[in-house]
């Protein structure tokens, strides 16, 4: 079975589409994910801070200040590996898109090149 390459570069443009359209969905849940962690990295530094002692008041346990201090330091090593992750895929979505470009483009020329040439009236 023999394919054109006009039905070839459709295809891979069609799969390259739906593979883009993935990505940009999923560094969307990494953006998201990404401001649900700020918003608890600001609650659990605000709290945080919270737990430290006014002039002359009792300090807080330092077993809580412990916690919080892990739980923020967690906060930021994952925050930073979501950062390069989403960097990551960003660089990854801007080369499909690219590429997608560059098919388009071959497309687009095999298309018309495939086309019948127009006869003028005479």
């Amino acid at each position: 079975m023999v394919h054109s390459p006009t039905a070839h570069a459709g295809a891979a443009l069609a799969a390259l589409s739906a593979k883009l359209a993935s990505a940009r969905t999923e560094e969307q849940h990494f953006a998201d994910r990404l401001a649900t962690l700020e918003a608890d990295l600001a609650l659990n530094l605000a709290r945080l801070e919270t737990t430290r002692a006014p002039n002359g008041a009792k300090p807080s346990p330092s077993h809580q200040r412990a916690l919080l201090n892990q739980r923020v330091a967690d906060l930021l090593e994952l925050r930073s590996s979501l950062i390069a992750e989403r960097a990551k895929r960003r660089r990854l979505i801007d080369e499909m898109a690219q590429r997608k470009e560059a098919i388009d483009a071959a497309l687009a020329v095999l298309r018309q090149k495939s086309q019948p040439p127009l006869v003028a009236a005479g």
